[in-house]
């Protein structure tokens, strides 16, 4: 683990009560309590580290740089923008290179300012299990203030306790595992909206509290980019969407103050995750199978596309090309998802790309930037 960055004066906080933020590792799980023998009993955290019993999402979250990444389908990726080199994404031991010539960038705020929200597509050769995904759903209204539960996947630090301890300062939790770093999920319960600096770009987002029960989870470096999945449905089980739906992405996790040596390297209760809300920025994404240029409907333009390159090999999954197939050839294959999901989509404004910075600049609400070299 490494750290970068300074600290910034209480005058530059944007929230007062929360003195520290840091860019989201693997999450760190609770394993709850229950009340036995008259008394209040820690459990075990789980470890989580395998598909949950109701996956909504396992098979679309990958590595991405030092952060973490979710695949919506038809190639394209999204991360969180001050995630380094976001140029491909591993899910799971296969990596998927950003196509050449393809354009990436962060999604917009409503004052076309740059979000922490960041786009990219990828080719995807054929026999990739990412083929058999749908185009993912997006949230059809806010979910901020909701309460529905929720699961997040990320990457990162895990945990080095399995029960809670004393972090001091009348802090209890976890301590973070600098030598951990798996996909791991766990569980939120949304909380209200807000707008979060990071790194000199707003996001419009939600936050939600680390609590002491079971499965739920603390972000921790490298975890940012990870997906928050809803099943579409309201507590009660009463059907509001066909989920699983993805929600938002994770960016960062905002630490209660940490004085005197108490470590900021901790997840305590009563911290607060904070994530983007995708229902903001929806209106960028159109999703759908067969729509090989990326202008967000599928239509003469990609049929045109598929027949300037007809016959070509190409480099396997460039949709650019139009191998939609990933076949490595343009053809038939291809034809056929174009004329299968004709006149799908929306048109969008296409992502414009955006250059690298050279520095990461500081934190604007205040704390310390976290970083870490992922071992490959």
């Amino acid at each position: 683990m490494q750290f970068e960055g300074r600290r910034l004066t209480a005058g530059a906080m944007c929230l007062t009560a929360l003195a520290w933020t840091v860019p989201a590792g693997a999450l760190v799980v609770s394993g709850g309590r229950e009340f036995t023998g008259g008394q209040w009993e820690d459990l075990p955290a789980p470890d989580n580290s395998t598909p949950p019993p109701v996956d909504l999402g396992w098979d679309r979250v990958g590595d991405v740089g030092n952060g973490s990444g979710v695949y919506l389908g038809n190639g394209y990726v999204l991360t969180a923008r001050h995630v380094s080199n976001r140029t491909s994404i591993d899910i799971d031991g296969e990596v998927y290179d950003q196509i050449s010539g393809s354009s990436a960038g962060s999604l917009k705020n409503a004052n076309n300012s740059d979000s922490d929200i960041y786009l990219f597509r990828v080719a995807v050769p054929e026999g990739s299990g990412l083929h058999g995904l749908d185009p993912v759903l997006l949230p059809n209204v806010s979910m901020a203030g909701s309460s529905f539960k929720t699961q997040l996947i990320g990457y990162g630090l895990g945990q080095e306790e399995l029960l809670p301890i004393n972090l001091g300062s009348n802090l209890t939790g976890y301590n973070w595992d600098p030598g951990s770093g798996e996909k791991r999920w766990g569980e939120i319960n949304l909380g209200g909206s807000t707008t979060f600096p990071l790194l000199g770009r707003d996001t419009e987002g939600m936050s939600a509290t680390f609590s002491n029960i079971a499965n739920r989870a603390a972000v921790t470096p490298g975890d940012s980019g990870g997906g928050v999945f809803w099943n579409g449905k309201a507590n009660n089980g009463t059907v509001i969407q066909d989920g699983p739906v993805l929600v938002g992405l994770l960016h960062a996790v905002q630490q209660l103050s940490r004085p005197g040596n108490s470590s900021t390297t901790s997840a305590a209760f009563n911290d607060k995750t904070l994530l983007s809300d995708i229902t903001q920025y929806a209106d960028q994404l159109s999703i759908v199978d067969g729509d090989f240029n990326g202008d967000g409907i599928v239509d003469q333009g990609d049929l045109e596309l598929v027949s300037a390159n007809w016959g070509m090999s190409v480099d396997a999954g460039n949709f650019l090309l139009g191998d939609g197939s990933g076949d490595g050839m343009v053809g038939v294959a291809d034809m056929d998802i174009v004329l299968a999901q004709w006149g799908n989509g929306t048109l969008v404004s296409p992502i414009t790309a955006v250059p690298e910075p050279g520095t990461l600049g500081v934190l604007i609400m205040g704390g310390w930037l976290l970083g870490r070299r992922r071992r490959r």
